[in-house]
């Protein structure tokens, strides 16, 4: 039961019973740490200690919305429950790679369709999602909706699906800004619709005080340093620590400053991408659709204080452009080329590890940190493209309407 699924389910059920969704880790232990032995037992039960936190559990990070769609599977039972979020969690896998492959120009979609299942449920940032009882292939096929109707058109749909997405994940919320950035205010309208609706379903189904309560607990997460966290602020704590778990350089006081101003930039120039795209002609909607999904795709995770891989699924989308516009199978370009090292550089299994585990040099600067170097890659790969590329054709229906510009 040590997953992240019986997290959830720990929440709704204490929901129904009346108490608390969150709790904290137990005090003066960082997450990852031995649970104090006072926490254990029934004299912890009886002073009032919620169940997780007696449990030594790690908090569910997850917003009352999320907690509320939980609900109606405690009834039940775990292994119940269990059974149908796995099956629900490979249908949302199988349902994303249908629409995404139907957006793209190839002549046997069927097969397509059954080759990409395939390479989905054998790349391991999938397939954790179903060990572990993650949320990577819901989001995977929030955003793939949310894409094939804002490249079609149908901007409030778009937006309402990514505000949805939003209410689950809220580092979702940078695409909000993609769309204000890109003016496409049916989206935008669209984007507020579906995260009011997702606060309000929260707000009735768990109450004010669960609200509360989980802003407060996001207040407390300081547990970055860790191998499966590819944002940027994984990277930096790995290397210089700052929080509970140590970095390769006891420089705590940098780490925030180094984030910060590496996050800026990163911000800074997914907007000046973003503009780019808002520059170009309206007839260009494809295009501007599909390089506003690529890069705040990739920038979302690398921006999250907590980006982790199991959301890599998402990022088919991006893989999905650079197919389209990038010059298709020529390994001499860059950009395919950072896609194909994303893939190769992700796909293979590895366990959690948190830093203090490291030992070796490569623990630190290579198999500690490749997801993060990964994530880096295909950022440069998308903003690459994205640089050297301009409309050539008003064509409503054309998929791959760009050219490299020289």
């Amino acid at each position: 039961m040590a997953t992240d699924f019986y997290k959830f389910y720990i929440s709704a059920e204490q929901v129904l019973a009346g108490n608390s969704a969150y709790w904290q880790y137990p005090s003066n232990r960082g997450p990852y740490s031995d649970c104090l032995a006072s926490h254990a037992g029934e004299q912890a039960a009886d002073a009032g200690i919620h169940v997780g936190e007696r449990l030594c559990l790690h908090p569910n990070l997850n917003p009352p919305f999320f907690v509320a769609l939980m609900l109606p599977l405690v009834g039940l039972g775990f292994t119940g429950a269990w059974w149908v979020w796995s099956l629900l969690s490979m249908g949302a896998g199988v349902l994303a790679v249908h629409y995404l492959v139907r957006e793209l120009d190839v002549k046997r979609k069927c097969l397509a369709t059954l080759a990409g299942i395939a390479l989905l449920f054998s790349y391991y940032p999938a397939t954790v999602n179903l060990e572990i009882g993650q949320v990577g292939l819901f989001i995977m096929l929030l955003l793939v909706l949310a894409w094939r109707y804002l490249r079609s058109g149908r901007e409030v749909l778009a937006g309402f699906w990514l505000g949805v997405g939003a209410g689950l994940k809220p580092f979702l919320g940078l695409f909000l800004i993609a769309l204000i950035v890109d003016r496409r205010w049916q989206a935008v309208v669209g984007f507020i619709a579906g995260g009011v609706v997702t606060f309000v379903v929260g707000l009735l189904a768990l109450g004010l005080p669960n609200q509360i309560e989980y802003i407060r607990m996001l207040g407390s997460v300081d547990w970055y340093a860790i191998n499966w966290n590819a944002s940027i602020s994984g990277l930096v704590h790995r290397l210089l620590s700052g929080n509970e778990l140590p970095g390769l350089f006891a420089m705590p006081q940098l780490s925030p400053i180094v984030v910060n101003v590496v996050s800026g930039l990163i911000l800074a120039i997914t907007i000046f991408i973003l503009c780019k795209v808002h520059s170009w002609h309206e007839s260009a909607l494809r295009l501007r659709s599909d390089f506003l999904f690529a890069v705040t795709s990739v920038a979302m995770l690398l921006l999250s204080p907590l980006g982790w891989m199991y959301y890599f699924p998402v990022l088919a989308i991006v893989l999905a452009v650079c197919w389209i516009h990038g010059g298709r199978m020529s390994l001499r370009n860059a950009v395919t080329m950072g896609g194909f090292v994303f893939v190769i550089v992700t796909i293979f299994p590895s366990a959690l590890v948190r830093s203090d585990k490291f030992v070796t040099g490569l623990d630190w600067w290579w198999t500690g940190a490749l997801y993060s170097y990964a994530l880096i890659v295909l950022f440069l790969a998308v903003v690459f493209l994205m640089v050297r590329s301009q409309p050539v054709s008003d064509n409503s229906t054309c998929g791959a309407c760009v050219r490299q510009v020289t």
